[in-house]
């Protein structure tokens, strides 16, 4: 069976509803229930398989294409943050360890330098007597660097 990619896209949306559907029927049993890739992968090759003898139009068969692994994820996490919106993909971010003593001449070196706590960094809790500043990975060199030139010592990444 060749796979279009209107085809793919049923496949897709049918799998995506079965899961928020799951997902909803499990917060109202109050159990928790994570989706992997592998579970999507599984369904939509069984998908696959079960409509393996349906006969396709001429024009489907014009239309069929091949598709990789990456388009085939990006496609899912497109269509379950539409019906959900609440799937991100998170944002690949640098962890820095630093002592708290640093955190107040911290907080003042990022503010002057007119950086948003929220947007271009976070703080978050670690133990003992440190703390931890996550910083997106475009931004990374550029506040370690403003860091240290500004005397700010001990930091380290998690």
């Amino acid at each position: 069976m060749k796979l279009t990619n209107s085809k793919l896209k049923e496949i897709i949306k049918e799998i995506i509803e079965e899961v928020i559907e799951e997902q909803g029927d499990a917060a109202q049993g109050r159990q928790t229930s994570t989706v992997t890739w592998a579970d999507v992968g599984a369904a939509v090759a069984a998908n696959m398989e079960n409509d393996e003898n349906d006969e396709e139009d001429e024009e489907e068969k014009n239309e069929a294409m091949k598709i990789s692994k990456r388009e085939m994820k990006e496609i899912i996490v497109q269509e379950i943050s539409r019906f959900n919106g609440t799937l991100k993909e998170g944002k690949m971010r640098t962890q820095f360890q630093i002592p708290t003593r640093e955190q107040r001449k911290v907080d003042m070196l990022l503010r002057k330098a007119r950086y948003k706590e929220g947007k271009d960094f976070d703080y978050g809790a670690a133990r003992g007597p440190k703390f931890i500043l996550a910083v997106p990975r475009k931004l990374e060199d550029k506040i370690l660097s403003l860091l240290v030139q500004k005397g700010v010592r001990n930091i380290h990444e998690v």
